[in-house]
């Protein structure tokens, strides 16, 4: 992304393990923090409680998350790294499923 939008473009993975293990941190840091910090975040969403940091919109928004995981998904070989690609596939998922119940948060 450093070098303009290019989304066409796959990014050159490495290593699948790196690149998954990165990618669970970033996402983690994308959370609210009653999710938790240890992978995987809890799914339970805690009354009062908002998606604010998650619920963007934009270039850089959700858009970012589900273009980082097709990057990913493309490269999985290993079972052990496709397990992990769709475990993250579904933790988004998840989330997405919850900002269409609640589009204001939970507030």
């Amino acid at each position: 992304m450093k070098q303009g939008r290019q989304y066409d473009k796959q990014l050159a993975i490495g290593n699948v393990a790196t690149y998954a293990t990165q990618w669970c941190v970033w996402w983690v840091t994308l959370q609210p923090a009653w999710r938790g910090t240890l992978w995987p975040l809890l799914r339970t969403p805690e009354l009062n409680k908002t998606w604010d940091k998650v619920q963007k919109g934009g270039r850089n928004g959700v858009l970012v998350v589900i273009l980082s995981l097709g990057w990913w998904v493309s490269v999985v070989e290993s079972d052990v790294d496709r397990h992990e690609a769709t475990s993250a596939v579904e933790y988004v998922m998840w989330v997405l499923q919850e900002l269409m119940k609640y589009p204001q948060g939970y507030k």
